[in-house]
């Protein structure tokens, strides 16, 4: 039934397709491993290895003597995975989010190319500036399709992470690619940041896609990080053969 790619990798993606149209719902018991052995016509341990990356993914939960079932991302802190800055104790900074302005309007051609959209989309944008201890080191502009988060501007504002945001729309976020390079802060950055135009900062561009591969945030970002504070990017792959 399945027999191009690795086995266990396409078992994976059908699998996780079942997560994110709603067929598999949070909290959810998943059939055993020898049920989706012979419903997939696969061995065990091909299903063993497709839901241990489904675990590490935070998708399912294995539960001793119970089984696995769907996790339920509300009650999960999703944000390390989403959040590469850490402090010189190597966690999470706990920043103070602004959100400066939200509004929901017509795709720019750079938006409808990142995330692409169709002809005629519209987008909603946030922009964010991120403070600890009153001292700001981060501002940063998102674009995500309304087609997927069709959100108030007041959920917004008391939502502030993509992370609550995609829980509170039902969306299962997966991979995302960040772009790391050196670049002047213009005018309203620095405002922002509190330092002088021109100067230069760690600028980002991210893209955030679901887990069935649609594109769920654009976001661009300038930094500069506080006195101890580095930036930590996990490097190598899981091992995927049969």
């Amino acid at each position: 039934m399945i027999r191009q790619k690795q086995l266990n990798v396409l078992l994976r993606e059908a699998l996780v397709q079942k997560i994110a149209s709603g067929e598999w719902r949070a909290g959810q018991l998943i059939p055993n491993e020898v049920d989706l052995a012979q419903t997939y016509q696969l061995s065990q341990g091909t299903v063993r290895k497709a839901l241990e990356w489904m675990e590490h993914a935070q998708l399912v939960i294995r539960k001793q003597g119970r089984g696995t079932f769907v996790l339920d991302r509300a009650g999960v802190d999703m944000t390390e995975r989403y959040v590469r800055v850490r402090t010189a104790f190597g966690q999470v900074p706990e920043a103070d989010i602004e959100v400066l302005h939200t509004a929901v309007a017509e795709a720019t051609p750079d938006e409808h190319a990142a995330l692409r959209l169709k002809p005629g989309a519209f987008v909603r944008r946030i922009t964010r500036v991120y403070s600890i201890e009153g001292a700001p080191f981060a501002w940063a502009t998102a674009s995500l399709p309304v087609a997927l988060f069709n959100l108030t501007d007041g959920e917004v504002n008391s939502l502030v992470t993509l992370p609550k945001i995609a829980s509170r729309c039902g969306v299962l976020l997966g991979e995302g690619e960040e772009r790391l390079r050196q670049a002047a802060a213009d005018a309203q950055v620095a405002s922002a940041l509190r330092c002088k135009a021109g100067t230069i900062l760690l600028a980002s561009e991210v893209l955030t896609l679901t887990v069935n591969g649609t594109p769920a945030e654009w976001r661009r970002s300038f930094r500069k990080l506080p006195d101890g504070y580095y930036y930590s990017v996990p490097i190598g792959v899981a091992a995927t053969a049969d």
